[in-house]
């Protein structure tokens, strides 16, 4: 008895992944209050500018 099998869902692009990961990451910081979002986002900048290659 063959079986058949279903395709694997398609992966998204590294490019558009690491584009929604940063908008979620963006959105999370902005819900952050007070000294919590300003550092967070401080420290989210002071990582992409050390490396503006990497992907989140």
């Amino acid at each position: 008895m063959m079986t058949e099998r279903k395709a694997a869902p398609k992966a998204k692009s590294p490019s558009k992944a690491g584009a929604e990961a940063s908008q979620l990451n963006d959105q999370r910081i902005r819900d952050l209050p007070g000294w919590r979002g300003e550092t967070l986002a401080r420290m989210r900048a002071l990582i992409l500018e050390a490396d503006p290659e990497m992907i989140e």
